[in-house]
């Protein structure tokens, strides 16, 4: 194509401007919305609005049933102490009374309870020995596997009855 032919082109798809008036401002568009249409469809859309909420109202009134609050009643039991000075006076000698007692602590009677500041005052004669084992047991001195074993199978006497056996003998068995 020719320098020419691409000019004539160019000149002829140019677009047209037009001046937009004086210093270059545009005049305004007149509206074509007409005000009146816009207040009356406002207006229809409040009716309908209102109108939707008289009717979900009614509905509510006629369906969901009024419950009145009953009348108030006095508190329900507990109620509030009023010698609380008592009670908590109770509660420290029923505290302390157990704390000083003398007894059994288990029905086995196999724990002794003795008063606080006895147990307290036989802990710190021991000193640095206040926690060490008080006997050691047949299990804790033999090695571990033979206590494993006890308390895994257990130990039978020749009769076939448990318990009696020895401790540590392995359990025999019949054909």
């Amino acid at each position: 194509m020719s320098i020419e032919t691409q000019v004539s082109i160019e000149s002829q798809t140019a677009i047209e401007t037009q001046s937009v008036g004086q210093h270059g401002h545009a005049l305004p568009e007149s509206s074509g919305v007409d005000a009146r249409h816009l207040l009356w469809l406002g207006g229809a859309a409040l009716a309908l609005l209102g109108g939707a909420i008289a009717v979900l109202g009614t509905i509510y009134r006629d369906e969901v049933p009024v419950k009145t609050m009953p009348p108030p009643q006095s508190f329900p039991q507990p109620r509030v102490q009023t010698g609380e000075r008592a009670e908590l006076e109770k509660v420290v000698a029923a505290q302390r009374r157990r704390l000083e007692a003398v007894g059994w602590a288990d029905a086995d009677h196999t724990r002794v309870q003795i008063p606080i500041e006895r147990a307290m005052k036989l802990i710190a004669a021991k000193g640095a020995h206040a926690y060490d084992p008080i006997a050691a047991s047949a299990a804790a001195s033999s090695s571990p596997e033979a206590g494993a074993e006890r308390a895994v199978t257990p130990a039978a006497t020749p009769s076939g009855e448990p318990g009696s056996a020895a401790a540590g003998a392995k359990p025999e068995t019949r054909p």
